[in-house]
């Protein structure tokens, strides 16, 4: 008798789980069900950064993963961080249940990204996902928030890092507008990468971990075509620490280890280069 209650149980408990999803389903089928998840998800979004996130549209099974459209990221100062005309994500619900944000597939079409420093040497990105140690962040763990398989196709990087005047400024783009500090802008643009993992958030560690397959972009500022380059780049406040095994430009390879940092003025570098030839 017991297992024929505990089977008839187990089989409710299925059968309203299953109601459940197909109910998920059938509202992702309508337009006026996707506006609601969209205005669902921008909301649950907004909780877990410090900033507001538009999502113009939501595709997809919901039970495996979403097709979002026209995302767009602000940050606290309701300046932009990112655009994202396309985004299709794949994950497992439980993780989500289970406090991790982990997504198994991310396909990013032509993505615009804005990183902004300010006279307080933070940079937008940093306050939008809340990487500041000294953030009023709950006591506790930080949470887990790992993105696998990132892809990016035709996107473009903006930097406008905080910087003194100095010799040759007439030839350097030099955000001069506002009041918070004089920026030097940099651009990377036509940016194709593949990322095999991407860690924002994590337990016991710190900064931002980048584990590159492959990377290629043009900048102008300084003038170079990056071919392409794989390993590992870690991110904490305003340092980077790079341990690359593959750097290509049209001409050359080579390796590159250390760190980058910039410390409210010019980018120091301190990297070590080991190249066959060049």
């Amino acid at each position: 008798m017991v297992r024929r209650s505990l089977g008839v149980a187990l089989w409710s408990l299925a059968g309203l789980l299953a109601c459940f999803l197909g109910g998920l389903n059938g509202l992702v089928g309508t337009r006026a069900g996707r506006s609601l998840l969209a205005r669902i998800a921008s909301d649950a979004v907004e909780r877990a950064v410090s900033g507001t996130i538009e999502v113009g549209d939501v595709r997809g099974s919901l039970i495996s993963g979403v097709i979002l459209t026209n995302v767009r990221l602000f940050d606290g100062d309701t300046s932009l961080v990112a655009s994202l005309p396309r985004v299709e994500l794949s994950y497992n619900p439980i993780d989500f249940v289970a406090g991790r944000i982990v997504l198994f597939e991310v396909d990013l079409d032509r993505p615009v990204f804005n990183i902004v420093q300010h006279a307080n040497g933070k940079l937008n990105l940093e306050e939008l996902l809340r990487l500041d140690v000294k953030d009023s962040r709950p006591p506790g763990p930080r949470p887990l928030v790992l993105l696998r398989n990132v892809r990016i196709s035709g996107g473009s990087v903006t930097l406008r890092l905080q910087d003194r005047p100095s010799p040759g400024d007439s030839a350097l783009e030099i955000d001069r507008f506002g009041t918070d500090g004089r920026r030097r802008i940099r651009r990377f643009e036509h940016l194709d990468a593949r990322l095999a993992a991407l860690r924002i958030s994590a337990p016991r560690e710190r900064g931002i971990r980048i584990d590159i397959a492959r990377l290629a972009f043009q900048s102008g500022d300084p003038h170079l075509t990056l071919a392409d380059a794989a390993g590992r780049i870690t991110v904490t406040g305003d340092t980077l620490d790079a341990d690359l095994g593959r750097v290509r430009f049209p001409g050359s390879q080579f390796g590159a280890r250390g760190r980058v940092s910039w410390p409210g003025g010019p980018i120091l570098w301190d990297l070590a280069l080991r190249a066959d030839s060049a």
